[in-house]
């Protein structure tokens, strides 16, 4: 039976909030402030969950949906398309802020949020599930995780690969009966959008150019690196003036970067004139991109090594001059192995910069540094992922 509700705030992973009758009651694309008709289509032991039917009050943040595909139902994964931008990110800077309320930081301690110059059309990567037959569709999978909704286009990606895209799809449609299960575009300005298939991954050993502060910068054609270049410089041009600003006075001889990919953000340290550079990473393709990157970029303080961070960690702690080191550190969604930061914590290390896509495991590795003596001094949102649920946070920790 449809109830009318009133929306209080917005919760991580993009559901309004209500509570009538005390119950927690979430629904997916509303706004705060919103009056609206909804219906209840579960019911869990601690909350439920509605489906928007109509809008009664609009918020003045609410605007014609951005991401429709042909039948007029939102493209999966963009949560926040019908919603002004600022508003966007104003909702994100505050879901940051609940998940560190237990720390009752002072204002002063939040940048103001970094919101993404392109809001869609920024994607310079994209996976495409295809499901081929008498039943044709390519695009992205559904809220089951499952089911194929076919995508012609993709808001979020670059023109230049939903262009690549358009052809590829056509082509699959002409044989139905031999499509692969994914397709991956990815787009840099020097290389253009190459693509491959889950039948046809790129050959061992093929890099791409990206565009950095630090310099142009080799990638594994299949290796992780930021799938928005608009924000993905602007990380690493605050994270270089952070370390800038730590080393003032001449009390910083190491920069350890920890999951550091292909090293962004130690060749940006490098580049300021740290004494001495090291890199961290598991991923060995891009352990031979950074090294290759900082030999192109004539940094020989740099060094790199392909080890799991937990055990590097345990094995070098005692032996470098963590005392005058600032570490940063930007691992997966998961966050830190819990070896790797009680080990930091445990050591003699004054400065520290986090770098994290889940504010969830943030905050909990954050607790951890916090118990062992750590401050946080800074904390800035990057809206890296704009119509998503996600966004990135850097923080800056010291301890005196």
């Amino acid at each position: 039976m449809p109830v009318e509700l009133e929306i209080s705030s917005v919760a991580y992973r993009g559901s309004g909030i209500s509570r009538p009758d005390g119950i927690v009651t979430f629904v997916p694309r509303t706004l705060p402030g919103e009056r609206i008709l909804a219906e209840v289509v579960s019911v869990r032991k601690n909350f439920q969950v509605a489906r928007l039917i109509e809008v009664l009050r609009p918020s003045p943040d609410r605007i014609d949906s951005e991401c429709l595909l042909p039948d007029r139902t939102p493209v999966p994964g963009c949560a926040y398309d019908f919603a002004k931008y600022d508003a966007e990110v104003a909702i994100k800077d505050g879901q940051l802020r609940d998940f560190l309320r237990r720390f009752n930081l002072p204002e002063s301690t939040f940048l103001p949020p970094f919101a993404s110059p392109a809001p869609l059309h920024y994607r310079n990567k994209a996976t495409f599930h295809v499901r081929g037959g008498m039943h044709f569709a390519a695009g992205y999978f559904g809220d089951d995780n499952r089911t194929v909704i076919d995508v012609p286009s993709c808001p979020l990606s670059s023109p230049e690969i939903n262009a690549a895209w358009a052809d590829i799809r056509k082509s699959l449609q002409a044989s139905p009966a031999r499509c692969p299960a994914t397709v991956t575009l990815r787009h840099t300005e020097k290389d253009g959008v190459v693509s491959w298939t889950d039948e046809t991954a790129p050959q061992p050993g093929s890099r791409l150019v990206e565009h950095s502060p630090a310099g142009d910068l080799l990638v594994p054609c299949d290796g992780f690196y930021q799938i928005n270049p608009f924000v993905s410089g602007a990380l690493v041009e605050e994270i270089r003036d952070w370390i800038a600003e730590i080393a003032t006075g001449g009390n910083i001889d190491l920069a350890l970067d920890l999951f550091c990919g292909v090293g962004p953000f130690a060749l940006a340290a490098a580049r300021l004139g740290i004494g001495r550079v090291v890199g961290v990473e598991t991923s060995r393709p891009s352990i031979k991109c950074a090294r290759l990157n900082a030999e192109r970029l004539s940094l020989p303080a740099a060094e790199f090594h392909c080890r799991d961070v937990a055990r590097f960690l345990a094995d070098n702690t005692s032996s470098l001059p963590l005392d005058r080191a600032v570490v940063i550190a930007d691992p997966p969604r998961s966050g830190f192995q819990r070896e790797a930061i009680d080990a930091l914590c445990a050591s003699p290390l004054r400065h520290a910069i986090f770098v994290s896509c889940d504010p969830a495991t943030l905050a909990r590795d954050l607790a951890i540094a916090v118990s062992a003596g750590f401050a946080i001094d800074k904390v800035r949102l990057f809206d890296m992922f704009p119509r998503t649920i996600h966004f990135e946070t850097a923080v800056v920790l010291k301890r005196m």
